[in-house]
């Protein structure tokens, strides 16, 4: 068997995203690295092949008569190459790999629990025999700035983010959207308002905040200076969900937070939340990865399948 002149298997999947994609550029995001290097990997590709496969131009690139010709194999190789994708996964499932996570404090405390238990659900189902075991969640809290950092250094394999700065050079996907609140005292003066608040109603006003670097900050932050209201003013600073939302029952100043994190306060009538008009205070809930999907490993994918079939 010659296999002088076959490219990898990698390097087959990324002409397949350039040929998908139209452009070298497009392919380089979906695989997380500079176009430079995309063009670069192709034309060695085209080297160790013998031939052209891509016609350059300023409207893009076309695939070549060459290029042509190899497609069906090619397809063909990557399909078997799925096919061993999924008995490898199915061989994590039995050598109990871990999967290791980092989320922000209000998606670790009211949407991890949730997952976990599906992804655990869904791999039992998977197992082969009652002596294998499921893969392995580690779980770091952090707020959005410090998860980060981990993601993009690679110290966990998944991130989430509730802030709206989204890093260009991580790969990435939002799996749903939240509302920031006004969270006051029940004896507070706005705790019997029903109509919706706008950000001028908040400027200025004290409030219980979180520390420097967490998504719900940065949101208030960011939207306050788009309204050209200023930086929100801090009577208190802490760093945890639950610190925050005791200080507000306190009566210490109100807070602005996500509404899953005072969902169950509201209900048993220890705090209470009041809606902004529109969508001045909505933000998506990130996900993030470095490099492109499949080179995460099959059980933190199942992972990330989990999260989009049911956010």
């Amino acid at each position: 068997m010659n296999l002088s002149h076959v490219p990898d298997l990698p390097a087959l999947a990324m002409l397949k995203s350039v040929i998908r994609e139209g452009s070298f550029s497009a392919a380089a995001k979906e695989w997380g690295v500079s176009q430079q290097a995309m063009s670069q990997r192709m034309r060695s590709i085209e080297s160790l092949v013998g031939a052209a496969l891509f016609t350059r131009s300023p409207q893009g690139i076309a695939v070549t008569e060459a290029g042509v010709a190899l497609l069906p194999a090619i397809d063909r190789l990557l399909e078997q190459a799925d096919v061993l994708a999924q008995a490898i996964t199915a061989l994590s499932v039995t050598r109990g790999e871990s999967v290791d996570i980092a989320a922000s404090q209000t998606i670790a405390e009211h949407l991890v629990p949730g997952w976990l238990m599906r992804f655990k659900a869904q791999q039992r189902a998977a197992l082969a025999s009652p002596q294998d075991t499921s893969p392995t969640i580690h779980a770091h809290v952090a707020n959005s700035r410090d998860v980060v950092a981990l993601v993009r250094e690679r110290a966990v394999d998944i991130g989430f983010i509730e802030t709206p700065t989204i890093p260009g050079d991580l790969s990435h996907a939002s799996f749903l959207e939240d509302d920031l609140v006004l969270v006051v005292s029940p004896r507070h003066k706005l705790a019997r308002r029903t109509a919706p608040l706008i950000l001028d109603d908040i400027a200025g006003m004290p409030l219980v905040l979180r520390e420097p670097g967490s998504g719900t900050r940065d949101t208030l932050e960011r939207a306050l200076e788009s309204a050209g209201l200023g930086a929100p003013v801090a009577a208190l600073e802490l760093g945890t969900s639950a610190a925050i939302r005791s200080a507000v029952a306190a009566g210490i100043a109100p807070t602005v937070m996500s509404i899953h994190s005072v969902r169950d306060d509201v209900s048993l009538g220890k705090l209470v939340a009041i809606e902004f008009e529109g969508q001045v205070l909505r933000r998506p809930l990130t996900a993030l990865w470095n490099g492109p999907v499949h080179r995460l490993s099959p059980p933190a994918r199942e992972l990330l399948g989990v999260i989009f079939d049911r956010a």
